[in-house]
This record gives C-alpha cells, structure tokens and sequence, in this order.
C-alpha cells in the first residue's frame, strides 16, 4: 500500500463556529469554492455523519466528479471526508483550533492522504514519476480551498 499525505494550515480571523457554518454549508460551497465546479447532496438534512455528495472539480484541465461522504464529525472542532476514485481510497481531515493570541481566530489545517495499492510494471513506474505532481497539485488545491474559506468566513 502506498500512502501519500498532504497537509496545509492557515490562520483565519473568524471565530470557529463561524468557519465551520461555512465549510458545512454545502449549498452554498460552489460559490465559496473556486475549485468546485459543481456540488450536489445525496442526503437529507443538516450536515452529518453520513452526509454525501457529489462534487466536481476540474484538476489540470479535465473535469472530475466524486462522491464524497462525511466519516468524521465534531463540530467547530473536526470533520473527515472520505471518497474513492479508480482504486485509491482518500481521506480530507480539516481541524479547527480556535486561536486566542495575538489575535482571536482559527487555525484550520486541511490533510488529505491518499491509499493506493502497490502497482507494479508500467503502472508502477507512472505512478511513481506523477506522484510529486499529484502532490503538488493537491497542494495547490488545498491551499486555495483555504484561502476561499478564509475569505468567506472572514466577510
């Protein structure tokens, strides 16, 4: 099993309830998210362990939609997504810590890791050589999902 792990913090100033009301409402996502093409629950009710939903998001020019189910949740504090995608398993982990000094606020990392069976041949030779580039793609997608949240929770 290969494991690949990327992890991104960033300090807000907005109150923790205040940036989870708007990492939970899932209606309104797309317009907070510039990543997100598109976004449509499967589930009734509020969010919740067991929310899913169908996102769309387009990574190095092509369009991808995956399911997305919520495995984790404490509010303010935690949430854990988990979906699949052509054999890997991926977890999202985003922590909120509420920050008191210098300034109040929250601290919110976001760490995706990402299980993948051990390949061999050619396709472990691929996966090899892409995996920096998946990573520094992740990367960049976390890091602006978090600048969007920011911006949105800090309005």
């Amino acid at each position: 099993m290969t494991v690949r792990e990327v992890t991104v913090t960033r300090d807000v100033a907005a109150p923790p309830e205040r940036v989870w009301a708007v990492l939970t409402d899932l209606d309104r996502l797309p317009a907070v998210l510039r990543g997100v093409e598109a976004l449509h629950v499967l589930t009734d009710g509020p969010y919740a362990l067991g929310t899913r939903w169908w996102e769309t998001r387009r990574v190095l020019g092509v369009r991808a939609t995956e399911e997305l189910e919520v495995v984790g949740n404490d509010p303010s504090r935690s949430t854990v997504l988990a979906s699949s995608s052509r054999g890997v398993d991926y977890r999202t982990e985003t922590t909120l810590e509420a920050l008191v000094l210098p300034e109040p606020g929250t601290r919110v990392t976001l760490r995706l890791t990402a299980h993948a069976p051990e390949r061999g041949g050619l396709a472990g030779l691929v996966g090899t050589v892409t995996g920096p580039l998946g990573e520094r793609v992740t990367r960049r997608m976390l890091t602006q999902d978090l600048a969007d949240l920011a911006a949105a929770a800090e309005r």
